[in-house]
C-alpha cells in the first residue's frame, strides 16, 4: 500500500498498482545508483592514469658520464656479461673501463651501452638495482 499526500489531500494505491510502482521505484534508484558507481569508478581510473603519467617517479636513474665510478662500471659489466655473453664487445669495454678509469675508456663505454638494445640495457640494469 502506498500513501500519498499532496495539497492536504490522500491517495492511497493498493494491489498490484502498488507493488507495480514499488518495483519501478526500486529499479530506477538501483539503476541511478550503479550509474553513480560507474562515473565514480571512471572519475577514479582517470584520476590515476593522469597522476601516473603527470607525477615523476620519486627515484629516477639518470646515467651520467660525470657521475659514474668505477665500482659501478664494474658492476655494469659483470650485469651485462650475463645478459649478452662475456664476449660481447659492451661487456668487454664496461669491464676495460671500471679497470682503467680513463675518459675515453668510459665515454666508449657508454656510448656502447647505449646502442643496446633497450631490453638488454634494462635487463643489465635490474640486475644492478637487486
Amino acid at each position: 500500500m502506498i500513501a500519498i499526500t499532496r495539497n492536504g489531500r490522500t491517495t492511497v494505491i493498493a494491489g498490484w498498482p502498488a507493488r507495480l510502482m514499488s518495483v519501478a521505484i526500486f529499479l530506477a534508484a538501483t539503476v541511478f545508483l550503479f550509474v553513480i558507481a560507474f562515473v565514480m569508478l571512471g572519475v577514479a581510473i582517470t584520476a590515476g592514469a593522469v597522476l601516473l603519467i603527470v607525477v615523476p617517479a620519486t627515484e629516477t636513474l639518470k646515467m651520467d658520464e660525470t657521475t659514474i665510478d668505477r665500482a659501478a662500471m664494474g658492476r655494469l659489466a659483470k650485469a651485462l656479461a650475463f645478459v649478452c655473453g662475456a664476449d660481447h664487445p659492451t661487456a668487454v669495454a664496461l669491464k676495460t673501463a671500471g679497470e682503467s678509469g680513463t675518459e675515453r675508456d668510459i665515454k666508449n663505454a657508454r656510448t656502447l651501452f647505449l646502442k643496446l638494445k633497450q631490453s638488454e640495457r634494462r635487463a643489465a640494469l635490474a640486475m644492478l638495482e637487486e
